[in-house]
């Protein structure tokens, strides 16, 4: 009975600690900082412009081999050009990718939308809209990301005094403290 038992004891801490083991640590939520351009494609040249941004990300569950989250980003910038322009810019996109809940190398698609206002003064004030295509890459550490993200975006969402853009790209560049 008591080699039984024992036995029993020692199969039990066996199973507890290989399933804590194989237990993975997932952060299912970041939130940082980064660095944000957006350039704008038109008929006559590109505007560009560039400043700084914050960024969150919220995994939601597992699908398929990776994981679906949403992906947010809030920046300001300045055009690079003409300092008195202040672009500020809003964008999501729903993403899946491999480990963006865990340590290590990952990677994301998806799409959304994005909203950006061009202020200058009195002189300029529109507001450009839209549907985004979003890619990424980055690595997890325990606690902190890093990811390197772009978005590519329609000419049909930028259009200013009667002209559409060719199209659109944003990238970012960005450091997350995961929780």
């Amino acid at each position: 009975m008591r080699k039984s038992l024992v036995v029993l004891a020692i199969i039990a801490a066996t199973s507890i600690s290989g399933a804590a083991l194989a237990d993975v640590q997932e952060r299912k939520f970041s939130v940082g900082v980064s660095s944000y351009a957006t350039s704008v494609d038109f008929p006559q040249g590109t505007d560009d412009a560039s400043g700084i941004g914050l960024t969150a990300t919220a995994v939601f569950n597992t699908l398929g081999v990776g994981h679906l989250g949403l992906m947010a980003n809030y920046a300001a910038m300045e055009h690079d050009q003409v300092n008195a322009i202040d672009v500020t810019n809003f964008d999501a996109s729903l993403i899946w990718g491999k480990n963006l809940a865990t340590e290590g190398f990952k990677f994301y698609v998806g799409g959304g939308f994005f909203s950006e206002k061009w202020e200058a003064g009195n002189l300029l004030n529109e507001t450009f809209s839209g549907a985004q295509l979003t890619g990424g890459i980055g690595y997890n550490f325990d606690r902190i990301a890093l990811d390197l993200f772009v978005t590519a975006r329609p000419g049909s969402g930028y259009k200013f005094q009667g002209t559409e853009a060719d199209g659109a790209a944003t990238a970012g560049l960005s450091i997350s403290y995961r929780f």
